[in-house]
């Protein structure tokens, strides 16, 4: 081989080695990562909420209100006057018939029965203020069963308390704005359940 072969083949390698060295230096070729599932969508319900019932929770206790739409011609709460002091057992039932028991069902829909369950062992009606109410408790059951009802006479409303399997709900037909517990509701709820229910 002559010294010009050589020189050419030096040459060559040379060409080689420096080519080599600028592949090595280019960055290595990455594959994007597979893009992440899309997570399902959370269900949202599309069902109305009717504006004239709303359910929550107050405090302990599920609380219900279904405002009562008045009808042309129809019979007042107030119209109950002449029951005060005497009992749902007496010769009106006023709890199974007429204009409170229409109200109670129309407010409390399955849980009514419970209610007149709850006041088998039940107070006269009594005024107490502005208010009037009875209070009673099932026989033999009264830690874990009883109820209340109060009756606001001049906004034509009612506001019941009603204890089942030990715990507590309420229901109100008023529209906005709550009915008073009157002092001896307030009482019961607190020597059946704690001193914080009657809140």
């Amino acid at each position: 081989m002559t010294l010009t072969h050589c020189r050419t083949v030096v040459a060559l390698c040379a060409v080689a080695t420096l080519l080599l060295a600028c592949d090595s230096k280019k960055p290595p070729v990455t594959v994007p990562p597979p893009a992440p599932k899309a997570e399902p969508e959370a269900r949202v319900s599309t069902s109305p909420i009717s504006s004239a019932q709303a359910q929550e929770i107050r405090g302990n206790r599920a609380f219900v209100r279904k405002a009562h739409v008045p009808q042309a011609g129809e019979t007042r709460l107030a119209s109950l006057e002449p029951l005060l002091g005497k009992y749902p057992q007496d010769e009106v039932r006023f709890l199974e018939t007429g204009v409170l028991a229409q109200r109670l069902k129309a407010l409390m829909g399955d849980q009514y029965a419970t209610l007149v369950k709850n006041l088998g062992t039940v107070g006269p009606l009594s005024r107490e203020g502005e208010v009037w109410s009875i209070i009673g408790n099932r026989p033999h059951e009264g830690g874990n069963e009883g109820g209340a009802v109060v009756i606001d006479p001049v906004r034509n409303a009612v506001r019941v308390w009603l204890l089942h399997d030990g715990t507590q709900s309420e229901f109100t037909d008023l529209a906005s704005g709550d009915i008073p517990w009157p002092p001896d509701v307030k009482k019961t709820m607190a020597n059946v359940m704690s001193p914080t229910a009657s809140r």
